[in-house]
């Protein structure tokens, strides 16, 4: 009798290849979560910016003082931006801008009042720190800090 030898994977070959491709996907959803958070922050350094970018401007081209202030409100950090109206107190400019869920305030930073000059109306410069909410493993919090000058009105990431 001819016995022909049947070709296959046994069930080890095939536990180990299921072994390696959980760990893989291990790692993958890690790392998935790493670079979303990275992006919340980024999300929320460009909106801050963007935001005392647009107060400045503003105050420039109004002739005006606008505020730029940081609210923190329950769980939510917003950005507004406000033009000076005489006799009336501010109005609100552009709507209100929420930071990304995972992103809020470090402390309660100064508002920032821009004048017409475009100069912010402060003689050191103003600090907004952003940290993400939830803490790395070794129980650390990124934090991202933007500073506006005060002569110039112009912001830098630090």
């Amino acid at each position: 009798m001819n016995k022909r030898r049947r070709s296959a994977f046994t069930l080890i070959e095939l536990l180990v290849v299921m072994a390696i491709m959980a760990l893989m996907m291990t790692i993958g959803v890690a790392g998935y979560f790493g670079i979303r958070r990275g992006a919340d922050m980024r999300a929320a350094v460009s909106s801050v910016r963007t935001s005392l970018m647009l107060g400045r401007q503003q105050a420039v081209t109004k002739r005006q003082k606008v505020r730029v202030e940081f609210v923190i409100s329950g769980a939510t950090n917003l950005v507004r931006v406000l033009i000076e109206k005489p006799g009336s107190g501010y109005q609100l400019v552009h709507q209100e801008t929420p930071l990304p869920a995972g992103v809020e305030f470090m402390g309660f930073p100064s508002p920032v009042t821009f004048a017409p000059s475009g100069t912010a109306g402060s003689t050191t410069p103003t600090e907004v720190i952003l940290q993400e909410k939830v803490a790395q493993a070794n129980g650390t919090k990124n934090f991202t800090t933007i500073r506006v000058w005060p002569l110039t009105g112009i912001t830098k990431v630090q």
